[in-house]
């Protein structure tokens, strides 16, 4: 590759296991920044077709202010789906219908709860991001 003189080449670094089609990838993984964006551009675009072609549930009734278990589970798991995928509380709410940062931080800290302690949700969120991450890598 050719880069001019001033560009610079930034990566990020994750320390933490990573969940891909090939299988989970452990240690320090470099990934170019532009990578991540893309991702990043990727999940937003096509989270919602894939949650309705999977679940049959569309994008305004997932983001509608309703408390049935099924939409506030699939509403913590998109969050810590993002999360995990270097979103901003900002951007994961505006994701989300235009909740507020709080409103995230609540669905995360539950979320991240109900994954230490409830088997079946645990279970449903690796389904979730297996499936998905093998729907993106197929676009």
């Amino acid at each position: 590759m050719n880069f001019q003189k001033n560009q610079k080449v930034v990566s990020a670094v994750l320390n933490y296991p990573i969940l891909s089609s090939f299988g989970i990838i452990y240690g320090q993984v470099y990934t170019p920044l532009a990578t991540i964006r893309n991702k990043k551009s990727m999940i937003k675009k096509h989270i919602f077709k894939f949650i309705q072609a999977k679940y049959g549930i569309t994008e305004q009734q997932i983001i509608e202010h309703d408390r049935r278990p099924f939409k506030v589970e699939l509403r913590q798991i998109i969050c810590l789906y993002c999360r995990d995928n270097e979103f901003t509380l900002k951007s994961i709410g505006a994701l989300l219908g235009g909740r507020d940062h709080s409103t995230v931080v609540n669905n995360l800290k539950k979320g991240n709860a109900y994954l230490q302690f409830e088997e079946k949700y645990s279970e449903n969120y690796k389904a979730f991001v297996r499936s998905f991450d093998i729907y993106l890598s197929g676009i």
